[in-house]
Order: structure tokens, then C-alpha cells, then sequence
């Protein structure tokens, strides 16, 4: 009886990881259906909307590259069907970089955001249009520029910030850069454009004159109930929009992120980029100043959602009503003036998710705007109160406020401006 011989072992050739991003010669940057260059982004939408638009490509990029030397960033675009026409003119009839573009200057990035329903910003930017002004924040993660367009004059902030190709990192730019390119609302603070050049991400945003809340806390050392009312009405207005409409959970309400211009509107920047780059107990000033504004239950490790946001609004509130910020607690029976205890960062941790939420003294504040407060800051996620019921707020009808009082004795901010600035570098 012959023995069987065993069957060798079955080879397995190891497949080389595809990576999730390319960085080509001529310095763009993708991932997935999103390209950035010197040139700027571009975000395509055809498997979403079943083609009409040409996939991301260098012949895209090379047209934008095309309509920048043509002198185009300062002209008004036209509406969404006339860019269309213009644009598969240019790609399907002349050929990618071969077009003479039309006279309306139309932009491929644009175009795209037309398309995701994104607001048009009456203007193209280039970055070689843009002259700087003055630094409006400096931060461990990297600088705001305050920038005026050459052509229109148009005063803009300007966010700078290292690309860093880690997983975690790369992807919290990703999703930032996605969440300011498709968002509309009046209570978000406007993206212009973003552009990718020696290893750093620059986005253009609307230029806020009041600067943050931050800021007009210390220049004020107090907010009155009038102006809290209304900022919490932007504020929750904002949150509404990317709440239902964008599915976009913010993670870092607080007063640096909170802008206000002397027309006395309030709008929601800095989408977690700034935080999360600074998010190493390397940088543990960046994280202390993001981590403390966090919910119980994101502080805890556990699931967390939309409300999570609601509580970080109304940690807000309280640090303006009273001037700094609610912890570490005071002494037990002592008054909310008395010398706060000094606790250890993880000791302060601690007390967030294990005790009581601060309130506000009844003889100081009203009892509306205390019951509103409260319903914020309610440690059991589902207790806190919704939206909806929160813009019905009898605090909110109480007080119907114009914030441009706010800024009429303040002279115009060179404070933080769409970044999340480090308490020791930010500027008084």
C-alpha cells in the first residue's frame, strides 16, 4: 500500500495595500473623489449624480490652472447651466487644457459646489491673489492670516495648517474640508476655497471683524443676558443646519470657535481640525482647552451623539455669564466669587463626569435663563433639551436682542479668527 504524499502548502502572494490617498508630481493631493492643489479643490459629485460633471482629474486641474492666468479669479460666475454648457464645451468639444475657457471665467471647483448645493461666493480665489495683512492667531497646530484679494479688495481669513498624512489625522482634514465645502448657512462661517502647496492645507474663509467670543470675553470680562440670548439663538440655528441638514456633529463648540462681526451676526467655524491635530498629551495645552467643553459621556469614552454639542453650548453660556470658565469648582457652600480649588487636569476630568453641572446663582441671573442653562447641561444625554424646544425657550422670547452693541465700544479684533488658538499664544 503506497502512502499518500501530503499535499504542499498553498502559497499566498501578500497584496500590496492600495493607499487611501496619492500625491502626484505636480503636488496634488487626493483621496477618494477629493483633489486639492496649488490650484485649489475640487470634490467630484458624478456617481452621485449619475454623471453630467467629468471625474477629478489634472485636465480639471490644468483648466483651473488655465482660468487663474486668464485673469478670471475677480469675475462673477454665471448661473450653475451656463457653466455647464461652458464647461463640456471646454472638455468634451476642445479638448482638457486646450479650451479658451469663455470670457465668464467659470471654475471647475465652483461648478462642483453649485452642484452640492453649496452658496456661490460671487468670486474665485486664487492663492496668488491674496496679499496677507496681519496674523489674526498663532497655535500649535498653525496660523490665521488675515489676507485682503487683490482684485476685489475683499478682506478674508486665511487658515494654515501641516498636512499629516497619519490615518487619524489625514481623515479629520478630510472630513473638515468636506464640511466647509458643501456647507450653506448663514450661521456657518463661508468658505471661499482651499489649496494644497508644500506639504500645507490653506483654506480661505470669510473674514469675521468682531472676531471670537473668546476674545470679547476678555476684552469685556462679562456678557449680559440680552446678547446671550441671541448668541445662543445663532448659535443653535447653526448647530440646526449641520445637525439635520449636513448630518455634521461639530465635537468643539466653545467661545475660541464662536465668531461674531459688527453686524451682529454670530457664525460656527473650526470643524475639529485644529483640535484634533493639537489632540496629543504632547500638546496638552491645545487639549485641556478642547477636551474641557467636552460632554460627560464623550469625556468617558462612551457613545455619544448630536447633544453632545448642546452640552458644549451651554458650558459656553455659563463661561460668558460669569466671566471665566465654570471649573474647577469653588469650595463647597462658598460663593461662585470665592478662589476656585485648584485640581489636576485629569482630577478635573474626573469631577466633570462624576459631579453635578455648575449652575448659575439665582440673584445674578434670571430664572429663564437659568432653566435654559440647565437644560443644556444635563448629564444624561437624552434629558438635555432638543433643538427645537430650545429656540422656543421662554429665554430666547424674553430677550430679542442686537449683538452689534456688543462691538460698538470694542474696536475692531485682531483675536482668534476661525482657528482654535492656544490660550498661552493667543493674542490679547
Amino acid at each position: 500500500m503506497s502512502r499518500q504524499r501530503p499535499k504542499p502548502p498553498q502559497l499566498t502572494v501578500p497584496q500590496q495595500q492600495r493607499k487611501a490617498f496619492s500625491l502626484s508630481d505636480s503636488g496634488t493631493f487626493t483621496e477618494g473623489d477629493l483633489s486639492i492643489s496649488r490650484c485649489g479643490l475640487v470634490i467630484s459629485r458624478e456617481k452621485e449624480s449619475g454623471g453630467g460633471l467629468p471625474s477629478v482629474s489634472e485636465g480639471q486641474l490644468e483648466l483651473e490652472r488655465s482660468l487663474s492666468s486668464r485673469g478670471s479669479t475677480h469675475s462673477r460666475v454665471g448661473t450653475q447651466e451656463s457653466l455647464k454648457q461652458e464647461l463640456e464645451t471646454d472638455f468634451f468639444r476642445g479638448g482638457a487644457g486646450q479650451s479658451n475657457a469663455g470670457q465668464g471665467g467659470a471654475s471647475v471647483a465652483l461648478l462642483a459646489r453649485q452642484g452640492a448645493g453649496a452658496e456661490d461666493t460671487g468670486f474665485n480665489v486664487a492663492i496668488d491673489d491674496l496679499e496677507q495683512i496681519g496674523i489674526l492667531g498663532c497655535g500649535s497646530s498653525g496660523v490665521v492670516r488675515k489676507v485682503r484679494h487683490k482684485h476685489t479688495g475683499d478682506v478674508l481669513a486665511l487658515k494654515v495648517i501641516q498636512l499629516n498624512v497619519e490615518d487619524q489625522v489625514r481623515k479629520q482634514i478630510n472630513q473638515e474640508l468636506r464640511a466647509l465645502y458643501e456647507a450653506s448657512s448663514e450661521f456657518v462661517v463661508k468658505y471661499h476655497q482651499a489649496f494644497y502647496d508644500s506639504g500645507a492645507i490653506t483654506i480661505v474663509m470669510e473674514y469675521m471683524d468682531g472676531g471670537s467670543l473668546l476674545q470679547v470675553l476678555r476684552d469685556q470680562g462679562k456678557v449680559a443676558e440680552p446678547y446671550l440670548a441671541e448668541i445662543s439663538r445663532q448659535v443653535l440655528l447653526g448647530l440646526r443646519y449641520l445637525h439635520k441638514e449636513r448630518r455634521i456633529l461639530h465635537r468643539d463648540i466653545k467661545p475660541s470657535n464662536l465668531l461674531v462681526n459688527h453686524r451682529g451676526e454670530v457664525k460656527i467655524t473650526d470643524f475639529g481640525v485644529s483640535g484634533q491635530l493639537a489632540n496629543s498629551v504632547s500638546k496638552c495645552v491645545s487639549w485641556v482647552g478642547t477636551i474641557t467643553y467636552m460632554s460627560p459621556e464623550r469625556i468617558s469614552g462612551e457613545k455619544y451623539g448630536y447633544d453632545s454639542d448642546i452640552w458644549s453650548l451651554g458650558l459656553s453660556l455659563v463661561e460668558l455669564a460669569l466671566g471665566r470658565f465654570p471649573y474647577p469648582p469653588t469650595e463647597p457652600g462658598s460663593t461662585q466669587e470665592a478662589q476656585p480649588i485648584k485640581l489636576s487636569f485629569w482630577d478635573l476630568l474626573h469631577y466633570i463626569v462624576e459631579n453635578p453641572p455648575p449652575t448659575l446663582p439665582s440673584p445674578q441671573f434670571s430664572a429663564e435663563f437659568r432653566d435654559f442653562v440647565s437644560s443644556c447641561l444635563q448629564k444624561e444625554p437624552d434629558r438635555r433639551g432638543k433643538i427645537g424646544d430650545l429656540l422656543a425657550h421662554p429665554f430666547l422670547e424674553k430677550h430679542k436682542g442686537d449683538l452689534r452693541d456688543l462691538l460698538i465700544k470694542r474696536p475692531e479684533a485682531e483675536g482668534p479668527s476661525g482657528m482654535d488658538v492656544d490660550e498661552a499664544e493667543a493674542p490679547v
